[in-house]
């Protein structure tokens, strides 16, 4: 949390940032050639500057149905419609939200490509 304040007091509002909550990370320490865990609870990558504009949705475990799933997601199509800019997107998921709810594969980023087939 403290990292956030800081980054809040530099640049104000000018700020997006994503992530999620965890248990713990695994990661790969390149200098001591092993793989390492490591507790934490929050992880999450920052976007800063004057020219961010964010769009986001959030899709609640409720939310499990490719009809509903595509309304949502239409949402954030209508919010970044209109945002004469370069974008891309950068989904976060919940493991559980897979193939073992939809008992089928990508279901989410098949989804989000054919309402934004150009962003990568």
């Amino acid at each position: 949390m403290d990292c956030l304040k800081k980054l809040l007091e530099f640049y104000h509002n000018r700020i997006a940032v994503t992530g999620g909550f965890v248990e713990k990370i695994w990661y790969d320490d390149r200098k001591i050639k092993s793989k390492q865990t490591s507790p934490c609870d929050a992880c999450g990558i920052v976007f800063t500057g004057n020219n961010i504009r964010v769009g986001q949705i959030v899709l609640e475990s409720f939310v499990t149905k490719k009809t509903d799933i595509k309304q949502k997601i239409e949402k954030l199509k209508y919010i970044m419609d209109g945002r004469r800019s370069l974008s891309f997107g950068l989904q976060v998921s919940c493991v559980g939200r897979g193939t073992n709810l939809h008992n089928d594969t990508n279901i989410e980023c098949n989804i989000f490509r054919s309402l934004f087939p150009s962003t990568p």
